[in-house]
């Protein structure tokens, strides 16, 4: 009987120990996957606001594009040599732009600036080189100091004035700016952010770096071994081949993860950097309670108390995940997608009810091609691409797609797959989200409208046109079409006598009437204050006689059309339409030879009394006195 209970004991004491060393070595490896998970969930959000930043920087950087554009537009139609004019031209922008100065260079690299101030002379910069040479937009490779000696990079757009560089728009942009968009952001993560080329060479940065890190952030890792060398490695071949990654490192024993992604600009990269105090206190914390548990184990030796302890703790733990998970998801209205590449069986998370219409746990995937049925018809091609990299290829899949929802309406997602593979390496499980970004999308989509169309009058700006115009012309080169100008007659009046709101409002009405003269498919812009152009496109196969006739009808109802007098209390101005024709590709082949003969038709409308068209023919290219009608030509082309 003793020994009975000897044997008893004996059992009992191996198995209440055996329990306390499998729950040490299971705390110990909880500790090893929590700390892994919490780095990966903190690089990954690193990582996607790093990118955001750097679509947000490169958005502000085409945005001030945008206006120096606009300013060089405004140069093409004065005298830039005449000092004042240039000068007055810089004072009216001055006051509206990010930029701390805004100035005007000459052919020669003399630069006049807000109240004929000299910035010297520029002739030897990249940038001037760069812009003067090639006729595009440019941005400086080096960081100048502005007045206020702020670090700053220095935009330079061209100005075009009959078809010739007459001189360049700079503006200086002190990334001051990038500082106040990011510093809400790195506030609260108490991280930092800096500006480095493609060798490390430290261009900006703010926060502890500014003189921390010396002149060169790859420097600064090497010469203080703050990486592991394959860390470094991998960092340096990214640069090298403008890939975005995070890292981690030590400064003054203390670790930081970093972010890198590229910027569209120079080979400049955008690096953001975090302190992991705040994880590390959370991971201490978490270090301290396993080991207060494993002691409360070790000193009570209940094995039943202990299996009920960690099992309620882990049900606990998986129960709020879930549930924190599937909150995330309803929130968002997106889904998760867990896919057995072995069963070929799709498990789902997050709100089915609102993308599929019910309430959906489990299918196959011949069951999800059903669930997706609803997917636009533009849009087909990504789940047939998302099934090809699931069970095919086994590789990372993303895209973006439409879906119509529960309440008829089509919303943008984003689809990300992302294989799991076993310990051969075989793949076995796909984890498939759909996101919706449905907001963020039609926040894009709304900033390339503003880009792309005259915030007045809602027709395409100067560059959008002539762009959709150049690429009607390459996709249908045997095509008849007609380029208009439409000048408005007595527009300064308007402005002088009824003032700029009625200005603006009659540029509004204009180009209502324009839009409902032309077909839809047919290309309307406004291309200066006063000035409006058309792209009118023919039928296929039409016959030259039948598109002359259809654009006869077309410039005489506009004519009549836009010919209308605008009150204002007892005063009224009455303006007409004065429109410049060329057909292609009977007068040119290209947008810049229909622009210059339609421009030059123009000229002799003005010419011989307003209010009327005339088409292109070379007599007027000759020069001749003689006075055309729109019908004369539109005979003589016949």
């Amino acid at each position: 009987m003793a020994l009975e209970l000897k044997k008893s004991k004996l059992i009992q004491v191996f198995l209440l120990s055996l329990t306390v060393i499998i729950f040490v070595f299971s705390m110990i490896a909880y500790r090893v996957s929590l700390s892994k998970i919490i780095k990966s969930i903190t690089w990954n959000s690193l990582e996607e606001t790093t990118r955001l930043y750097t679509a947000l920087f490169d958005l502000k950087i085409q945005q001030n594009f945008g206006l120096l554009e606009s300013i060089a537009d405004g140069f093409s139609y004065i005298d830039t040599t005449n000092q004042k004019s240039t000068t007055s031209l810089i004072q009216h922008f001055s006051n509206q732009s990010d930029f701390s100065t805004l100035y005007f260079a000459d052919t020669d690299g003399n630069t006049f600036g807000n109240e004929g101030k000299s910035f010297g002379n520029i002739a030897k910069t990249d940038y001037f080189r760069r812009t003067m040479f090639s006729a595009t937009k440019n941005i400086s490779r080096t960081v100048e100091q502005d007045s206020r000696r702020i670090p700053s990079f220095i935009l330079s757009v061209p100005v075009i004035k009959d078809g010739q560089i007459s001189g360049m728009v700079c503006g200086i942009l002190n990334l001051l700016k990038l500082n106040n968009t990011l510093e809400t952001y790195f506030k609260d993560s108490k991280g930092s952010f800096m500006i480095i080329e493609g060798n490390g060479h430290i261009i900006f940065s703010n926060g502890e770096n500014k003189s921390s890190y010396g002149n060169n952030f790859n420097i600064f890792l090497i010469k203080n071994k703050s990486c592991k060398e394959e860390a470094f490695l991998k960092y340096s071949e990214d640069l090298r081949n403008q890939k975005n990654g995070v890292m981690d490192f030590f400064y003054h024993s203390k670790r930081r993860f970093c972010s890198y992604t590229p910027l569209n600009m120079n080979s400049w990269y955008l690096l953001t950097i975090i302190h992991t105090d705040m994880i590390d206190t959370q991971m201490s914390s978490t270090h301290k309670l396993t080991a207060f548990l494993a002691s409360i184990m070790s000193l009570l030796l209940v094995m039943s108390i202990i299996l009920i302890l960690i099992a309620e703790r882990k049900t606990e733990i998986v129960t709020n995940r879930n549930a924190g998970l599937t909150k995330i998801y309803d929130n968002s209205k997106s889904i998760v997608l867990d896919i057995d590449l072995v069963t070929r069986n799709i498990s789902y998370s997050g709100d089915t009810v609102f993308v599929f219409g019910k309430e959906v746990t489990q299918s196959d995937f011949q069951q999800f091609a059903k669930l997706t049925k609803k997917i636009h018809h533009d849009d087909k091609h990504v789940i047939a691409e998302l099934k090809k990299s699931a069970f095919k290829q086994i590789s990372e899949y993303t895209a973006e797609f439409r879906l119509m929802c529960t309440d008829g309406e089509y919303y943008w997602f984003r689809v990300n797959n992302l294989p799991i593979f076993d310990d051969q390496h075989k793949p076995v499980r796909c984890m498939t989200t759909f996101t919706n970004v449905n907001k963020q999308v039609l926040k894009e989509q709304e900033l390339l409208h503003k880009a792309e169309f005259d915030s007045l009058s809602g027709l395409l700006n100067k560059g959008s046109f002539e762009r959709k115009v150049e690429q009607q012309i390459s996709k249908n080169a045997n095509q008849i079409c007609a380029l208009l100008i439409i000048d408005l007659d007595n527009f300064k009046m308007i402005n002088d006598t009824l003032g700029h709101s009625m200005g603006d409002a009659v540029i509004i009405d204009v180009a209502k009437k324009i839009s409902l003269i032309f077909s839809i498919k047919d290309i309307l812009g406004r291309i200066g204050g006063d000035e409006f152009c058309a792209f009118i496109i023919f039928e296929n196969n039409m016959p030259l006689s039948e598109c002359i006739m259809h654009l006869n009808e077309k410039t005489s109802d506009l004519n009549e059309i836009l010919n209308e007098a605008y009150f204002n209390d007892d005063k009224y101005v009455e303006i007409s339409a004065s429109i410049g024709i060329s057909m292609f590709p009977e007068h040119g082949t290209t947008y810049t030879e229909l622009f210059d003969r339609a421009d030059n038709a123009l000229y002799n409308v003005k010419k011989n009394g307003k209010n009327n068209y005339i088409i292109w023919n070379e007599d007027l290219q000759q020069g001749s006195e003689s006075s055309y009608s729109g019908h004369n030509n539109l005979d003589k082309l016949i």
